[in-house]
């Protein structure tokens, strides 16, 4: 595993700002947050339309990992390629 990090300071003509140097940056990992990822579906275009008849049906499926995969529900028989879903995915997501 590596862990990186980007340190931007603020400088002054090119040099150092005097008040930070020789400061002690903290660089610990920090502990571990849950967050909710909220994805908003709303609408697709320029959707092909595959099916023998002209149609298509049209689904979205999104994961962030392997082990949560969701989808939305299905459009049967789309014939514009423009699929209306107004649908909200959750994913719970631990931090680092």
């Amino acid at each position: 595993m590596i862990d990186c990090w980007v340190d931007i300071d603020p400088c002054q003509d090119g040099k150092s700002a005097s008040a930070d140097a020789g400061k002690v940056w903290d660089i610990s990992n920090e502990s571990s947050k849950d967050f909710e990822v909220r994805l908003s579906i709303f609408k697709c275009k320029g959707v092909p339309m595959e099916d023998a008849e002209g149609t298509s049906d049209v689904f979205i499926k999104c994961f962030i990992g392997e082990l949560d995969k969701q989808e939305t529900d299905t459009h049967y028989r789309n014939t514009n390629g423009m699929p209306s879903f107004n649908y909200r995915i959750l994913f719970d997501v631990k931090t680092p």
